[in-house]
C-alpha cells in the first residue's frame, strides 16, 4: 500500500513522458550510439546508469537522475543527427553549384531545369530531414555524387540527345594499378575508347 501510494504520488503525466523518453533513450538512441565508432566512453557509462536505474523496484525515486541520463544520450544523438543533416545540406549545395555550371544548363528552359535539379535541390534545402533517420542522411550524403552525375546527363542528353554516352574510367584502373605500365595501359585503353567515340561522332561523359 506504500509503495502503490509512492508509485502515485510519483508517477505524474510529466514523469510519465520522461520515463517513455528514457525507454526510447535506451531502446532506440543507445542502440544506435553505441555502434559509432568515436563515441565518448562516458555516454556508455549513461546508457549503463540508466539501464540500472530503470530496473530498479524503487526507480520512481531516482525520476531526476534517470531525466538527466536520459537527457545526456538524447543530447549526443541530437549532435550527430544535426551534423548528419547539414553535411547533406552542403553537399548537395555544392552539387547544385556544380550542376548549374554545366555547359549546356544554360539552354534548358525552366521546367527542365527544375525536374533535372530535383533530386538535388530537395536534399540541399533540408526537407524532411528532422524526420529521417540519420543512417538515411548519411546514406543521402554518400549517394550525392552518383545523383550529380545522373543530373549532369540529362542535362547533357537535353542538349545533345544520344549523342552522349557515357564512359566509365574507373573500369580501366579496377584491378589497382601499381607499376607505370600497368598506369599507362589503363590510360590507353580509356584514350582509344574515347577516340573511337569521338570518331563516331558521340559527345562523351567521363565518369
Amino acid at each position: 500500500m506504500k509503495r502503490s501510494a509512492e508509485l502515485a504520488q510519483a508517477l505524474t503525466a510529466p514523469r510519465l513522458h520522461d520515463l517513455g523518453r528514457a525507454r526510447n533513450a535506451l531502446n532506440a538512441i543507445w542502440t544506435f550510439l553505441q555502434d559509432e565508432p568515436d563515441l565518448s566512453s562516458s555516454h556508455g557509462e549513461h546508457a549503463q546508469k540508466l539501464h540500472d536505474l530503470m530496473a530498479k523496484e524503487t526507480f520512481f525515486r531516482d525520476l531526476a537522475a534517470i531525466d538527466e541520463h536520459t537527457r545526456e544520450l538524447e543530447t549526443e544523438f541530437k549532435k550527430r543527427h544535426d551534423a548528419a543533416a547539414q553535411a547533406r545540406v552542403e553537399a548537395y549545395k555544392q552539387a547544385l553549384m556544380k550542376l548549374k555550371s554545366t555547359p549546356g544548363w544554360e539552354l534548358l528552359n525552366g521546367e527542365q531545369q527544375k525536374r533535372v535539379s530535383a533530386p538535388l535541390a530537395i536534399r540541399a534545402e533540408g526537407a524532411n530531414a528532422a524526420s529521417q533517420s540519420i543512417p538515411l542522411l548519411r546514406a543521402d550524403l554518400h549517394a550525392c555524387p552518383g545523383l550529380l552525375s545522373q543530373a549532369i546527363e540529362e542535362t547533357l542528353r537535353h542538349v545533345d540527345g544520344n549523342r552522349v554516352v557515357r564512359v566509365t574510367a574507373s573500369s580501366y584502373f579496377s584491378g589497382g594499378i601499381e607499376t607505370e605500365e600497368q598506369l599507362d595501359q589503363a590510360l590507353d585503353g580509356l584514350r582509344d575508347q574515347c577516340l573511337e567515340l569521338i570518331g563516331a561522332g558521340k559527345k562523351i561523359l567521363v565518369q
